[in-house]
């Protein structure tokens, strides 16, 4: 059975919905998803800056990274739990087999030339002060010195010594670059 209506009837239905909206005005027709405004969602201004859950980056409180409540409780809206902050786990120290990365007394020398040897670094290291560990860094298949150097020194005020005396110095026919030894970026 199909139903046959009056097309009059069609047109005063399709502008009684216009009429509606007119009517409505300015009163919020159009509502973004991530900041609530009065915007198309793709044309809202912090689409990319909005984080999980629809809050904007400065109505979040700053909190300690991964720490859970003031209580020991999980964070508000967070179903993950790290296994550091469950129920029974074990606080991890750094014991004394543990290695421990400590690059305040460590510096980086760059402008090495390739025919520089460990014997020859330590040699030009030495009179600052005591030495820890040392490491030059070499080609695996030539087994030549690939241009830089890392030393760690047993004190902080041997390390800047080295850095004055060092940074520009004429060693092998090259000028020295000296500096402080900067952590690794730690990717995510």
């Amino acid at each position: 059975m199909q139903y046959i209506s009056n097309k009059e009837e069609e047109k005063q239905e399709d502008e009684g919905g216009i009429e509606k909206l007119k009517a409505l005005g300015d009163k919020n027709v159009v509502k973004c998803r991530n900041c609530q405004g009065d915007h198309w969602t793709s044309k809202c201004p912090w689409k990319d800056t909005v984080l999980a859950g629809g809050a904007k980056p400065g109505e979040l409180k700053p909190s300690a990274p991964g720490a859970a409540g003031a209580d020991g409780s999980k964070p508000p809206g967070s179903k993950y739990v790290p296994p550091s902050l469950r129920e029974g786990a074990t606080k991890r120290s750094d014991g004394p087999n543990m290695p421990r990365r400590d690059d305040a007394t460590a510096i980086r020398i760059n402008n090495l030339s390739d025919s520089t040897t460990e014997s020859d670094l330590e040699e030009l290291v030495r009179p600052f002060g005591p030495i820890q560990k040392l490491y030059l860094a070499k080609e695996k298949s030539t087994g030549l010195c690939k241009g830089f150097a890392y030393v760690h020194f047993k004190f902080r005020n041997d390390a800047a010594k080295a850095i004055a005396n060092l940074n520009g110095h004429g060693y092998d026919h090259l000028i020295l670059i000296a500096e402080w030894s900067k952590p690794p970026a730690h990717s995510n």
